[in-house]
């Protein structure tokens, strides 16, 4: 919220979301006129001009009483339809209220180093968090897959299987195992980072882990 002065007149001013906004009650103060004069005045808009007032209530003596709230467009419409000095005035003043307010709004606002610091320190964590999402989800590199199918290999025929259907067996055997343990639709899906733990995995293997 903030204070300005119109026709010598204080007029509370509210900033919400980027737009600007006062109320129906300051317009009658700044005038001088009857609140209920003000108030018959915007019910009497066009359609397209009373898109700027929404209608509000307050609190005055334990009663609820309605007012409108206004736009920087609305506040003009308004004012337009007052004449005399004041109403220039107002015009005139109401203009420089809103700019002020305006730069207020979409200045550039000056961080202390505390702030500086503390943006920095949370763009390093944002990237070093995507850095291990990458890391935790990179593919095996074909040298790696070729390295676990070698390892696979190698193990199977270690068993010295007497034929070859039971090799063949003992190949699908190693990547059934291999793919339960990791949870994974095929072998070669192994994220990169877990390169060392698979190949472990598969030389750790035992002919009866395989039946």
């Amino acid at each position: 919220m903030s204070n300005v002065i119109i026709n010598n007149v204080e007029v509370h001013l509210v900033s919400r979301d980027g737009s600007i906004f006062a109320n129906s009650l300051e317009v009658a103060n700044v005038f001088e006129k009857p609140h209920k004069d003000v108030l018959v005045k915007i019910r009497s808009m066009s359609e397209r001009a009373g898109r700027n007032f929404s209608l509000k209530y307050y609190q005055s003596n334990g009663k609820e009483l309605p007012m409108y709230e206004m736009s920087r467009n609305g506040f003009m419409f308004l004012g337009m339809g007052f004449n005399g000095e004041k109403a220039e005035n107002f015009k005139l003043d109401l203009i420089d209220a809103f700019n002020e307010m305006e730069k207020q709004i979409y200045a550039p606002k000056v961080l202390t180093v505390q702030e500086q610091i503390a943006l920095i320190a949370q763009g390093n964590q944002i990237i070093d968090d995507r850095v291990t999402l990458l890391e935790q989800t990179k593919r095996l590199e074909a040298w790696q897959e070729r390295s676990l199918s070698d390892a696979k290999n190698k193990k199977v025929y270690s068993f010295n299987p007497s034929d070859g259907e039971n090799t063949s067996k003992l190949h699908r055997a190693v990547w059934s195992k291999f793919k339960k343990h990791f949870n994974l639709p095929r072998y070669n899906e192994l994220p990169a980072v877990k390169y060392e733990i698979g190949l472990e995995f598969i030389n750790n293997l035992t002919l009866i882990d395989l039946v």
